[in-house]
């Protein structure tokens, strides 16, 4: 994946470890389908809801750090798009991760229609995706408060 990380699909057994990473109220008060408290359960019912949630884990010792959704639905259009979401453990923030798994994943979606949704007010995750190559639709998400942005890959 890169030096750092690895980014593989979650498994029902890294529920416990999704728990623990995401039951914060900076990750679970940020995105809408997350519940506070955010227990095992939960995990759970979320790796089980589908199986483009994917894991972030540390290259070194191989602990779950955050997790990366990419997942495929149809657009306006009649065509389809993947729409990509994350979040990193709080503990974990700031030390650039996020950007490198997404980095990554973007690659591996090489030839792909991209977006994400993003409240403008989430400044770190807004100029993040600034960052790798998303630009703003002038649309509305499909989230209250959220904008849509497409990725535009480099030339």
């Amino acid at each position: 994946m890169t030096a750092r990380l690895r980014l593989a699909p979650l498994a029902i057994a890294d529920a416990a470890e999704l728990a623990a990473v995401t039951d914060h109220p900076i990750i679970t008060g940020r995105i809408d389908f997350l519940s506070s408290p955010f227990g095992p359960a939960q995990a759970r019912a979320l790796i089980e809801s589908d199986p483009g949630f994917h894991g972030i884990r540390l290259a070194a010792d191989g602990q779950l750090i955050g997790l990366l959704g990419a997942h495929r639905g149809p657009t306006d259009g009649g065509g389809s798009a993947i729409e990509i979401g994350y979040w990193i453990g709080p503990a974990f923030q700031r030390c650039g991760y996020a950007r490198e798994a997404l980095t990554a994943m973007l690659r591996a979606l090489h030839g792909e229609i991209v977006f994400a949704e993003c409240h403008p007010a989430n400044i770190p995750s807004w100029s993040l995706l600034r960052a790798v190559g998303f630009e703003p639709t002038g649309r509305a998400g499909k989230r209250e408060g959220r904008e849509r942005l497409s990725y535009v890959p480099p030339a």
